[in-house]
């Protein structure tokens, strides 16, 4: 995805993409986990939207630290989550 003056773009048509407001308490989530309770999950997933076309992205606040929660997690837990 490319950056336009700083904003990531839409991967469809381009255009910039704008951050959802962060109207919700620090313990509220925008969304269901698809991992269920497995991964802690403790960093925000922050909604982006096109104005253009209306393609919503969902970003993880630190990447980084789900990968080395999950790259602890037995195989057993890791194959629950890749494939339910």
């Amino acid at each position: 995805m490319g950056q336009n003056n700083g904003h990531p773009e839409c991967e469809s048509c381009g255009e910039p993409l704008v951050e959802s407001r962060k109207f919700f308490g620090s313990n509220q989530v925008y969304w269901n986990r698809p991992w269920g309770s497995t991964l802690k999950m403790s960093v925000p997933v922050i909604p982006h939207v096109c104005m253009n076309c209306g393609r919503v992205y969902m970003f993880l606040g630190d990447k980084n630290k789900i990968v080395r929660e999950f790259s602890k997690l037995p195989d057993k837990e890791k194959d629950f989550i890749l494939n339910g």
